[in-house]
């Protein structure tokens, strides 16, 4: 399967990978910061946000939170009319987003119309603007303490996807179905309101809701997944191999939620993805726009499959680009409290007796891979099997039980009717890129260092069935723990598994600074998790689980250091 892949691949493509990006930016990269992050008020929604200093400048932080990745939510005009489906305030209202857990902002430079952290103003190619995800509504961060708001950029969001989006569709019904609503709604899309416009409008927004009705359906959690996970995998599965591919019967239900993964670091580890499944950088990136409502095209021709995707390419680079200058963040001592470096230092040397860097590095320099072919390394991962770690497998075994109708890739696979569904998304994303590439105008050196001068390596079947691990710096802003965010605290986590808590709230920001988490009590609109549903299982990963507690305590303590 692999040389079949390879086969079919330009010179030029053959070489797309992981790591360091080149291309022309469209925002200047970044520079030194020039404000005191502990006092910056960046964040137009709230003066009372912290800006650690991840090496990224307020202007930079702008263009991570603005820049389009070629998502397609909703007509952007449509989204500035709309109004809650049970009342007349606007949906885009801060108490809504927050709801969802997504970060409110007031109208402030770069961003007019008060746009969420996250969201973005994108043209497609017939100039109409949409409302859309930028990489910073999945990867942005914030924890609370105290009154205070730290933010954590590259950090996993609290954001809740599948809701917010049906919250959406609600509130679209909600308007065709109310004449006063509608007419309001028509009104601002359309200053004056024209009649025959207004008409037109409803036609379009009933259009608009079929296909989205079809989303909802075919992406919609068998289980609620809850606050800052996302089934990710089932969802590009569904696009690529049942949409793009023409062939409806490969949908399945969406199962397997997982958290958000940090990013700092990413663009130079060996693989990415919770079980290490991808090392190419723009077919990661350009697949994760269908994810998040980017749209894609299957045409044949000849013996070949040609497609083409929103993905905004060049500000894909320089999204991956600008994410390879982000650094950890670190324990903001005046906020969270100062760390015991006496009892750090125990926990070092706890970290080490207990094997912890066996699979997790924890400070640099990170062993590196030897040089490839262009004289490239990369941060060395450990990949755990399954049948070792014991955490939850379903999105692992998800990933490859399935098998799948080619549909309109059969000629790319000899003819076949149907095949394993890991190797046909992975034959859909190399098309995918052979087609966007191109066409963003890039030549051959520059899809060579888009691409962080990688050879193009698909894994094998064995390789997917490990889960990755990797350095732990900024470990302590990423709760919570597990692939599939099953564990609330670090304290749990060095718990025996029999001992972890069952049953816990996820949604709060408030922060543990000793257990090392989020408040998992109830608190209001908490999600209640817990680990007996199907894929959030909370076994395995029993290392350090032994310790006396003193010496517990000790290694969270060097931990939150890291």
């Amino acid at each position: 399967m692999r040389r079949a892949i390879i086969a079919r691949l330009s010179c030029a493509t053959l070489s797309i990978g992981l790591g360091g990006c080149g291309g022309t930016a469209t925002v200047a990269p970044p520079v030194p910061p020039t404000l005191n992050y502990a006092t910056a008020k960046d964040d137009p929604a709230s003066g009372s946000v912290v800006f650690l200093d991840q090496g990224w400048s307020p202007e930079l932080i702008r263009a991570w939170y603005r820049t389009p990745q070629g998502s397609q939510l909703v007509p952007y005009d449509w989204f500035l009319a709309l109004e809650q489906a049970d009342n007349d305030r606007p949906f885009r209202a801060a108490e809504v987003i927050d709801r969802f857990r997504y970060l409110p902002q007031e109208p402030g430079e770069g961003n007019p119309d008060g746009l969420p952290v996250g969201f973005s103003n994108g043209d497609d190619d017939k100039g109409r603007a949409w409302l859309g995800f930028t990489c910073a509504a999945c990867h942005t961060g914030q924890v609370e303490y105290k009154g205070k708001k730290v933010r954590i950029e590259g950090g996993p969001t609290l954001g809740d996807l599948a809701p917010f989006r049906d919250a959406m569709l609600a509130a679209f019904r909600a308007t065709l179905a109310d004449p006063a609503k509608f007419d309001r709604f028509a009104a601002r899309v359309h200053k004056p309101t024209d009649p025959t416009k207004a008409e037109a409008l409803r036609k379009e927004v009933e259009a608009f809701l079929v296909v989205m009705a079809a989303l909802e359906e075919r992406s919609k959690p068998e289980h609620p997944e809850g606050f800052g996970r996302v089934d990710a995998f089932t969802i590009l599965m569904n696009e690529m191999l049942g949409t793009v591919a023409g062939e409806p019967a490969n949908y399945r239900k969406v199962i397997a939620p997982v958290s958000y993964p940090f990013l700092w670091g990413a663009p130079k580890l060996e693989w990415v993805q919770w079980n290490g499944a991808v090392q190419n950088a723009i077919a990661r990136n350009d697949g994760e726009v269908l994810i998040v409502f980017g749209h894609a095209e299957a045409t044949p021709r000849g013996d070949d499959v040609l497609i083409r995707s929103t993905g905004k390419i060049k500000n894909l680079i320089d999204l991956e680009d600008w994410t390879r200058t982000l650094t950890p963040p670190r324990w903001p001592e005046g906020i969270l409290g100062p760390i015991d470096v006496v009892k750090a230092g125990k926990g070092h040397e706890v970290y080490l007796k207990a094997g912890c860097d066996r699979c997790h590095a924890d400070k640099p320099p990170y062993p590196e891979s030897a040089p490839n072919k262009y004289g490239k390394t990369f941060t060395k991962v450990a990949r755990t099997p399954l049948s070792e770690l014991k955490t939850d497998p379903v999105m692992a075994e998800n990933f490859l039980s399935r098998t799948a109708k080619t549909g309109k890739f059969a000629r790319l696979f000899g003819g076949a009717p149907e095949v394993p569904a890991w190797q046909m998304v992975y034959m859909g994303l190399v098309k995918l890129i052979e087609g966007d590439l191109p066409a963003a105008g890039l030549d051959a050196d520059q899809i060579l260092a888009a691409g962080g001068f990688r050879e193009l390596n698909i894994p094998s079947k064995e390789d997917l069935t490990a889960y990755k691990s990797g350095p732990l710096a900024g470990i302590w802003a990423t709760a919570p723990f597990l692939h599939n965010g099953s564990v609330p605290s670090l304290y749990q986590l060095l718990l025996p598994a029999k001992d972890r808590v069952k049953v816990f709230h996820v949604g709060s920001r408030e922060f543990d600074p000793k257990d090392v988490g989020f408040e998992s009590g109830p608190s209001p609109g908490a999600f209640e998790f817990r680990v007996d549903v199907p894929g959030n299982a909370n076994s395995g990963h029993e290392y350090g689980t032994d310790l006396p507690e003193d010496d517990r305590r000790a290694l969270i303590e060097y931990l939150k250091s890291l």
